[in-house]
């Protein structure tokens, strides 16, 4: 037995060892020494957590003083990986992670992997500000993302489907833990907004540009915030180009939350309080976001102890009930002093029935992109209070279609007229030619006598909902006089005042719609005692 003790106190200085203050008993070291041998001779994951979770290994390394854990470097490993091992295990313990539990041998198997992985990174070169590492392998992970300036350590393991339904062409959102890797830092719940691999150039630009501007955003009240994100390039193809956004957690998106039945005007208006805060600080940073709509509004109740508010009918909201709404998916969003791009000077905005009328009435949009925003939300604000979708969606969408075709049309002219400079001679080019300039210009004029007649219906129709749902001014200030005085509106007058608000940002003429800075100031005054996360 004294070889034992040897083994394990032989790079300690012999003053040390004379001084212990608490002696290694000899009953304990052969206990230790087993699953030390184990992690030497590389055993196989599951072998070692048998071995871990011995009650007289976990008895005996309890009792290894931490003098001569730290001058051995297995044991030290071992120390680090049970130390994640017991943040996650005590985590995954919570409601939060009920509809996916994991047993403590599986959860030993990612903490051991984790560790390993990033034992081995450190080998191989300077660890990075944020990187992946991935164990498919094992079924445990789907993806593991290290933030070595944080100490965080993101799980996606514990969950192996969506939180809710991403309508984006490259997202999908999954809940995730994060574990700190330091002693001061706690376990808490995430959500990792991902792209998918083959992203074409135009899908990687937006993501990239949304992790710049989220980074940019933190902090500010109404967005949905992010903790880091992590860049990876799998190969030398710009397509095979990955990125992660991790960003707080959410329950659901607007649209699930309206699905459910469960919102009531009061959260309706705190929906659209939030929203409205995190629309007015984005225009104040010199952006706008260009695809407002409720997939793109992500929300949670102001609690934890429910693991999914929106999951059942049976939730049932109070008076008392907050809801925190935050606007998420900044793809689109582009900057006060940059070009519009294609985006705007075509008419089109991020989903088509969003579209505001006066990107339609020209072809080079040079209004307030801001009041664009503002439309969109008014649709958006229309949807949520009265659970109607508009009607010139489909409208919108074939006007894209035909925009298509003409494109398409005038690239097959400059193809020909390209051949033609290399080939004047050549009369097929020149039938062809005169045959898809025809064709061009027949396109381009029924374009042009639908978008008009698409623009004069649209109008038609949002003065219709305007005057069906219009509350009076007068109205308006009364409900604010009672309000200010602590009075309670009952649902009908709360449903007006969201009315109000959203018939005042559907205005066809972009000057008398509310811009966000009014918006604020009416949605402040309206839900005063309200405070936006």
């Amino acid at each position: 037995m004294t070889n034992c003790i040897v083994s394990l106190t032989h790079k300690l200085p012999s003053e040390l060892v004379a001084t212990q203050p608490t002696p290694v008993e000899e009953n304990i070291l052969p206990v230790i020494l087993s699953v030390k041998q184990g992690f030497e001779s590389q055993a196989s994951v599951e072998s070692l957590a048998i071995k871990c979770f011995n009650p007289d290994f976990l008895s005996a390394f309890s009792q290894l003083p931490q003098c001569l854990i730290k001058k051995d470097a297995t044991l030290l490993q071992l120390s680090k990986i049970m130390d994640l091992w017991n943040k996650l295990y005590h985590s995954s313990g919570t409601r939060e992670f009920e509809t996916n539990p994991l047993s403590k041998h599986e959860l030993f198997a990612i903490a051991h992997y984790c560790h390993t992985a990033l034992e081995k990174r450190r080998e191989a070169a300077p660890m990075q500000k944020c990187h992946y590492l991935s164990k498919k392998e094992t079924g445990l992970t789907r993806s593991i993302i290290y933030d070595s300036q944080n100490q965080y350590i993101y799980l996606t393991a514990l969950f192996s489907k969506s939180v809710f339904k991403a309508t984006g062409s490259a997202k999908k959102v999954v809940r995730a833990l994060a574990a700190s890797l330091s002693k001061q830092r706690s376990v808490k719940i995430v959500c990792c907004s991902f792209t998918k691999k083959g992203l074409t150039p135009r899908q990687l630009m937006h993501a990239q540009q949304e992790a710049g501007l989220l980074s940019l955003l933190r902090g500010v009240k109404g967005i949905a915030q992010s903790y880091t994100t992590c860049t990876v390039l799998t190969s030398l193809e710009p397509k095979q180009q990955r990125t992660s956004i991790v960003m707080e957690a959410f329950a659901c998106d607007a649209v699930d939350a309206v699905n459910s039945r469960s919102l009531t005007t009061q959260l309706n208006l705190q929906i659209a309080k939030g929203v409205i805060y995190g629309l007015f600080y984005l225009h104040q940073k010199g952006y706008t976001h260009g695809d407002i709509k409720l997939e793109n509004v992500l929300c949670r109740y102001d609690y934890t102890h429910v693991k999914h508010p929106f999951a059942s009918h049976n939730t049932v909201a109070t008076k008392t009930t907050t809801l925190i709404a935050k606007v998420a998916d900044f793809g689109f969003a582009v900057a006060d002093n940059q070009p519009a791009g294609n985006l705007y000077n075509e008419g089109q905005y991020g989903t088509a029935e969003y579209t505001a009328p006066e990107l339609l009435a020209k072809k080079n949009f040079q209004g307030d992109r801001k009041k664009i925003d503002a439309f969109a939300l008014g649709i958006s604000l229309y949807q949520l209070f009265e659970l109607k979708d508009v009607e010139w969606a489909a409208d919108i969408e074939s006007c894209r279609l035909r925009r298509r075709a003409c494109r398409q049309w005038n690239n097959l002219c400059r193809e020909w007229q390209k051949l033609l400079e290399k080939q004047p001679n050549d009369q097929i080019a020149v039938a062809h030619l005169k045959k898809c300039t025809k064709r061009w210009m027949e396109e381009t004029n029924h374009f042009q006598k639908q978008l008009e007649e698409l623009r004069k219906s649209m109008c038609e129709k949002i003065k219709k909902i305007q005057s069906e749902h219009a509350v009076p001014d007068v109205k308006i200030a009364l409900y604010k006089a009672r309000i200010g005085k602590g009075e309670l509106l009952t649902s009908a007058e709360e449903k007006e005042c969201g009315q109000w608000l959203y018939t005042n940002l559907l205005a066809v003429n972009p000057a008398e719609r509310f811009d966000m800075a009014r918006a604020k100031e009416e949605i402040d005054s309206l839900l005063p005692s309200f405070q936006v996360q």
